[in-house]
């Protein structure tokens, strides 16, 4: 099986740097992001499979670069599973008006997390 190519975005240095440590335990390569902005500076770099995008960031944040994703045919094939802090019943109708495939609510269990991963291992 491959490994999956994943794109973390986060402007917590410390969330990030966690979800990093998850994806890769659980057979991921990752590439990391501040911000929705650095994540597009990543997809030039190469082909990636899945996407884990905080909401709410700085520079252009989860909404913003999701909505931007979904809109580029070179991108919008790519699943984006944002990750919130809020509660998701006060936000899911603009949260999938975004175009995210799946929400998490963090700090998410890791189950939850291998869940998603096994919807789009190959």
């Amino acid at each position: 099986m491959a490994k999956l190519k994943v794109i973390v975005a986060d402007d917590t240095y410390a969330n990030l740097l966690l979800m990093q440590a998850r994806l890769e335990d659980m057979d991921c390569d990752t590439a990391i992001a501040a911000n929705g902005k650095e994540v597009f500076d990543i997809l030039e770099t190469g082909t990636f499979d899945l996407i884990f995008m905080d909401i709410e960031m700085p520079v252009m944040n989860g909404i913003e670069a999701t909505r931007k994703l979904k809109s580029d045919d070179r991108y919008k094939h790519i699943p984006v599973i944002g990750l919130t802090a809020h509660n998701l019943e006060d936000f899911i109708s603009e949260y999938g008006d975004a175009g995210f495939d799946n929400i998490l609510e963090k700090p998410c269990p890791d189950s939850e997390i291998t869940e998603v991963l096994d919807q789009f291992r190959k």
